[in-house]
């Protein structure tokens, strides 16, 4: 049924990483689907704080980066999947990403704690993915 399923990865919160991760490793084993790992980092502010920050210590950053998703992702997928790190607003960038890759379903982990009484389910990012992402959205605690 899907084809194309984009992870996006939050590795300051990794309980609702390793959740996505073992709902697509059961999805992944019924179907034939290409995995994609996504990473948003926050980025570095304005362009003129960016600036002061060396080309090699953000090369280092996205390595690094990339070698964690990497280890995670072997950790509890069996297939390899392939790794982005992007820069800027999560939601947008996760959105915008899914468009471009024409993902069929976004699987993304849910950190929000709900209040007793509370319509709000989802964290601000989720929310956000599951309202304006054109393909699918599976919102995972």
């Amino acid at each position: 049924m899907f084809k194309k399923i984009l992870v996006p990865i939050d590795l300051a919160s990794l309980d609702p990483a390793t959740a996505s991760l073992k709902v697509v490793k059961s999805m992944v084993e019924d179907m034939d689907a290409e995995v994609h790992i996504l990473n948003v980092a926050p980025g570095y502010g304005t362009p003129l704080v960016a600036s002061y920050i060396p080309q090699d210590v953000r090369k280092t950053l996205n390595k690094n980066i990339r070698e964690e998703l990497t280890k995670l992702a072997a950790e509890y997928l069996d297939t390899t999947p392939s790794v982005s790190i992007v820069t800027g607003k999560r939601a947008e960038k996760i959105i915008h990403f899914a468009e471009q890759w024409q993902a069929d379903l976004i699987v993304i982990g849910c950190r929000a704690k709900v209040a007793r009484g509370s319509r709000h389910l989802l964290g601000s990012c989720s929310s956000q993915v599951a309202d304006r992402a054109k393909c699918n959205v599976l919102v995972v605690r």
